[in-house]
């Protein structure tokens, strides 16, 4: 789960009741990545029968290029929400909510992955339309929740006020200190940039190994150094830059204080 904290059980129960409901459904709504077709002769060549080969049958098949990706979107967006909505709960403010939201698109394309590749999409678009489109639709997820989180902690000026109490009202919220969006930090972009920022971690907290601090960040030690040598995938990188993110957020709130 990378950065993301452990939810409170009752979250836990609602997150796991929503992910069931939307398997339960998927071969319905989410019947091009379900075809329930497709299982069925599947399930007749485990057992030994020979079927004849689609493309013997000289029956069109209609590509659905926009219907699959839409699915794709809809799909792992769904999964997505199923989290999300529980984190906008948890989260104290908008930047928190973005972190843990980033780190939940990782896992949700991981887990989508092998849907994504199924070869028999092929025949209404390439894997890579497939895989972008997946991208997509999270990354509009993720605006969306801290859209949304935003809303929801802004602050809202009496009617009941005069008006120019509430001009005087508005002023002083621009104005005051919790108002001013601190400078947000950077994500390390470069394999260099990370390699030299996680020496510099160690380097800071003597004591701390680098395999400990693969440890913290939650990826497994072989990952962590393939990410310092800028050899890892998208999934390790990824983790590490929202830790370094993360410690960024951390520093800032701490001089701060």
């Amino acid at each position: 789960m990378g950065t993301r904290p452990t939810l409170p059980p009752e979250s836990e129960v609602a997150l796991e009741k929503a992910r069931a409901a939307i398997f339960e459904a998927a071969p319905k709504n989410f019947n091009l990545l379900f075809h329930p077709i497709l299982s069925g002769l599947n399930l007749f060549a485990s057992v030994g029968m020979v079927l004849p080969s689609l493309s013997t049958l000289d029956v069109p098949v209609q590509r659905m290029r926009a219907t699959l990706k839409q699915q794709l979107r809809d799909y792992s967006g769904s999964l997505f929400d199923a989290e999300a909505k529980e984190r906008r709960k948890q989260a104290t403010h908008t930047e928190e909510l973005r972190l843990w939201l980033d780190d939940l698109a990782v896992d949700i394309e991981a887990e989508v992955t092998k849907i994504v590749a199924k070869e028999q999409l092929n025949v209404h678009c390439q894997i890579a339309e497939r895989a972008q489109a997946v991208k997509d639709g999270l990354r509009d997820r993720i605006k969306y929740w801290v859209d949304l989180k935003a809303k929801e902690i802004q602050p809202v000026i009496p009617r009941a006020l005069p008006l120019e109490a509430r001009a005087d009202w508005a002023a002083r919220i621009v104005t005051a200190p919790s108002a001013i969006k601190p400078e947000q930090p950077t994500l390390a972009t470069t394999s260099t940039n990370i390699g030299e920022r996680l020496d510099e971690i160690v380097l800071e907290e003597r004591n701390l190994s680098h395999e400990q601090l693969a440890d913290r960040i939650g990826i497994s030690r072989a990952s962590y150094f393939q990410v310092k040598a800028g050899r890892a995938g998208p999934k390790s990188t990824r983790k590490v830059e929202l830790y370094l993110s993360g410690l960024q957020t951390k520093n800032l709130d701490s001089k701060k204080d």
